[in-house]
């Protein structure tokens, strides 16, 4: 014998009975998204029609990114830091990656649904990387000059080759490994910063870009080439 879930009809019919019967009425049934608001996951049907992005934390920014590593480019990373709150919601935001070469978008990462570990900390990158949460394959990170952007809006905002702006925009780098600056993609920081390297300190594959390696970070703050390291949740002693 199959067994089948009732139907919505069914299971809306059911919650008006219940209410007549009891006085109340199951809010989950009238709305599943208020389950997704509460427990987080994929976004549950909002039948209330409230579809407006969630509004999020500003503090939320980019902490460290590799984009060239060992071989064929299998530990990339972007790992995001909400300065040491910890369990921070990142509804409502975006993180898209930039081709210097046209300089337009060519992938975005929904974050609703996700939260920042107790440290603070968000990581996505290939599988191969220790405790990632977004995974994406391996040799997706360009390697210059690029850029990584956190905005406020969802993938849907930013469908590949969507030209770059500043809208909405949280947190940005751009970078590369030996390359000219882009000054298309310049305009995503703030005046007097500066695209960084990640050749800089003359081993492009075991170097990664690093905002603060220890100390809590702050917007305008740039970062800066650093010896390549796992994501902070991969690190003791720290």
């Amino acid at each position: 014998m199959e067994c089948r879930r009732p139907g919505i009809s069914y299971e809306i019919n059911r919650n008006d009975i219940l209410e007549n019967m009891q006085g109340n009425r199951n809010p989950f049934i009238d709305n599943p998204a208020f389950a997704t608001s509460i427990w987080g996951g994929p976004q549950a049907e909002d039948r209330f029609g409230n579809t407006s992005t969630p509004t999020p934390v500003t503090d939320i920014l980019i902490n460290e990114i590799d984009s060239d590593t060992p071989g064929v480019d299998s530990m990339e990373f972007i790992e995001l830091y909400d300065g040491g709150t910890g369990n921070t919601a990142l509804d409502g935001m975006v993180v898209v990656l930039y081709n210097g070469s046209g300089d337009q978008s060519y992938a975005a990462f929904d974050l609703t649904g996700y939260t920042t570990n107790a440290e603070g900390y968000f990581v996505l990158g290939n599988e191969d990387v220790p405790n990632v949460s977004v995974v994406f394959p391996g040799n997706t990170l360009q390697n210059g000059a690029d850029a990584v952007a956190l905005y406020t809006g969802s993938a849907t905002d930013f469908p590949n080759g969507t030209p770059v702006t500043t809208t909405n925009l949280m947190d940005a780098i751009v970078y590369d490994t030996d390359d000219s600056d882009d000054e298309g993609l310049l305009v995503l920081l703030n005046p007097g910063q500066s695209q960084v390297n990640e050749a800089g300190g003359g081993d492009k594959d075991n170097h990664s870009l690093q905002r603060m390696p220890t100390v809590r970070v702050e917007p305008g703050i740039p970062l800066r080439t650093l010896r390549r390291r796992l994501p902070r949740e991969q690190q003791t002693g720290e």
